[in-house]
């Protein structure tokens, strides 16, 4: 990973207009050595094209000789859209999200944290080989509903994600009864606190191997657990004791990155 440059209050304008696709940017005669030299391949300067509209794209300076007024760049970063722009536009050397973003991943300072203890590497079981989240990375959400029924063990996949989630928090219940779970899952983990009311009213059922647990009498028992991810669901694994009845309603948020 190249290293990232910084330059305080850096900035030069085009000695002349450029497509939204141009790599190669001409500072106006002198400009050029405001700017720090970048090597290519061994650092990297962030930037950004600018007007006198505020309009903006973010760039990545890859490569600059010492004093020259050419920089050789990459367009349109972080997320930003490639622009033409104009003779006199401006470029300036700013702090931009990618920063920080660098700072916290490609420092390692994240999976120093998790070893300390602080679960920052994912939304997973929180192993720094299977789950940290990599530079860029953003979180996603999906909140959703399903239905089964508690009568019948077996498979379900839950589908329309739109993305591979790593983790879900599951609320189950069973219409007209008492009977509802609060769980979480991760594929690795799994725990949910059910009513236990099926056998002795006013109690609940603290559960570490299923995250949708339900007692429906003495004996009958339904309970799930995550057993796969994969991308756009999750796969539910139904199981029961006795002869649970009835239609378990389950609200999930899905958790991704």
């Amino acid at each position: 990973m190249a290293t990232i440059l910084f330059s305080d209050n850096t900035y030069g304008t085009l000695a002349s207009g450029i497509t939204a696709a141009a790599v190669s940017i001409t500072l106006t005669t002198g400009h050029g050595a405001r700017f720090p030299t970048v090597t290519l391949g061994t650092n990297i300067l962030y930037a950004v094209i600018l007007n006198s509209g505020n309009v903006l794209e973010e760039i990545h300076i890859t490569a600059h000789a010492a004093s020259s007024d050419t920089l050789t760049v990459t367009r349109a970063a972080n997320g930003t859209t490639g622009k033409v722009w104009s003779a006199g536009d401006r470029i300036e050397c700013r702090l931009t999200s990618e920063h920080f973003a660098h700072t916290l991943f490609d420092s390692g300072l994240v999976a120093n944290l998790a070893m300390a203890g602080f679960k920052l590497t994912g939304m997973g079981n929180g192993s720094l080989t299977d789950d940290s989240m990599a530079y860029g990375q953003r979180a996603k959400f999906k909140i959703g509903t399903t239905t089964h029924d508690v009568s019948v063990a077996g498979t379900q996949d839950v589908t329309g994600i739109g993305f591979t989630p790593t983790a879900v928090v599951l609320l189950a219940g069973v219409t007209g009864t008492s009977q509802m779970s609060v769980g979480f899952d991760n594929g690795t983990n799994a725990y949910a606190i059910g009513d236990n009311a099926g056998l002795s009213a006013g109690t609940y059922n603290m559960s570490v191997i299923s995250s949708i647990y339900g007692r429906v009498g003495v004996s009958d028992i339904f309970e799930a657990t995550v057993t796969a991810y994969a991308s756009g669901q999750f796969t539910l694994t139904w199981t029961k004791s006795g002869s649970p009845t009835g239609t378990a309603t389950v609200h999930y948020l899905a958790i991704g990155y």
